[in-house]
């Protein structure tokens, strides 16, 4: 009998020890003592930065930590501002921003309380006007609106190593004049490339070649003002759709060949001019800004894939132009990106279906951004553990 209540009590410790790790490092791998930081950019008719903030993990309040200078040019133009996302990304070791008023991206590496250093500026986009950014594993692809006169806009590949890119030679595919392409993402595997063209109305979709190079396997019109995509992170083959000119949002079916169709489409006439999404990490919530509005509306997601409105929280006194939104760490707060009001606007979840299930935290200004700021990432710095390793 002693052997097993040996047996035993070693089990009881072992899952004892099991419990104060996951206590410690929490369910998402990160440290508990690390640090999040959100950064957005200034983009002001002239030299551009980063502006970063760090994140209270209890309040989720920010706090501005510096601004950094990206030795490229924004453009603080109708065409840049909030009508574009993900112009800043993150692939875990490097920051990458676009410069739309120079034609050229920046990388920059992060520190560990979240400032920043320049490693590479001034590379071109391969396009004129960059304003969105797709990452995974290596490989880039950057949305260039164009020049809405002669220059058609674009999507152009290229390879990360370390901080270095590379641009892909042939990876480039040319749209229209005029076609403002708004967002290009990845599925959760690489496979596939959507991107959207909001003058255009158009969702693209492309199979990712081994080479980096992509090939066309659909392209859906009839999406009125089509900006903001995001990939459902629960059933990967859902993709949602903000659409500005209905307004309202719609969700879709991607196949694995890349076929696309519509799961279906809801009209929100008091937003106004819907643009940007986040999904919820269960897959059963999004949450849907309106710069013109000001305003966060919410949706709930079924099995699916289809849309049902639920409410909408008005943020119009917190400051203009509700443009980007993210998470933070742990989903219990959400930020918005305050484009025509130079701000940041931090909300918390709650659990009801009421005023989007949010409520106001804080707002705070963004140093440097004249009614120009574009973009919204988070990240998460891991801590150190008791031998000092990140």
């Amino acid at each position: 009998m002693s052997f097993y209540r040996s047996q035993r009590r070693i089990a009881l410790l072992s899952l004892f020890f099991l419990v104060m790790s996951m206590l410690a490092f929490g369910a998402d791998g990160g440290a508990r003592n690390g640090k999040s930081f959100i950064y957005t950019l200034s983009n002001p008719s002239g030299p551009n930065s980063v502006v970063a903030y760090e994140v209270s993990a209890e309040t989720g309040q920010l706090t501005y930590t510096g601004s950094y200078a990206t030795g490229g040019l924004g453009q603080a133009t109708d065409n840049i501002i909030a009508v574009q996302q993900s112009a800043i990304a993150w692939n875990g070791h490097f920051l990458f921003v676009v410069n739309p008023g120079s034609n050229d991206l920046s990388v920059f590496s992060v520190n560990a309380d979240g400032s920043l250093d320049l490693v590479r500026h001034g590379i071109p986009s391969g396009g004129n006007g960059p304003v969105s950014i797709a990452i995974h594993g290596n490989l880039m692809y950057v949305a260039n609106i164009g020049d809405d006169s002669v220059i058609p806009a674009n999507y152009t590949g290229f390879r990360i190593d370390e901080g270095r890119l590379e641009p892909i030679a042939g990876s480039t595919v040319t749209l229209n004049v005029l076609d403002h392409p708004a967002t290009v993402l990845f599925n959760d595997d690489g496979s596939l490339l959507a991107g959207s063209r909001g003058i255009a109305g158009k969702v693209d979709v492309f199979q990712v070649e081994r080479s980096g190079l992509l090939t066309r396997t659909a392209e859906l019109p009839g999406q009125p003002g089509v900006l903001g995509l995001a990939f459902n992170p629960v059933r990967k083959s859902q993709l949602m759709g903000a659409l500005t000119f209905l307004p309202g949002a719609a969700s879709y079916a991607i196949s694995d060949s890349g076929d696309i169709s519509v799961v279906n489409t809801i009209t929100d006439v008091p937003s106004i001019d819907s643009c940007w999404e986040v999904i919820s990490k269960d897959g059963s919530k999004a949450w849907v800004s309106a710069p013109m509005s000001a305003s966060i509306t919410l949706y709930q997601i079924d099995q699916q894939g289809a849309l049902t409105r639920v409410s909408a929280h008005g943020t119009a006194g917190l400051g203009a132009g509700a443009a980007d939104l993210t998470f933070d760490a742990h989903e219990r707060f959400l930020y918005v990106l305050k484009s025509f009001g130079n701000k940041l606007h931090a909300m918390r979840l709650n659990d009801s279906l009421a005023e989007a299930g949010v409520e106001d935290v804080q707002t705070v200004d963004i140093p440097g951004s004249q009614l120009s700021a574009i973009g919204l990432q988070r990240v998460d710095i891991a801590g150190e553990d008791s031998n000092g390793r990140r």
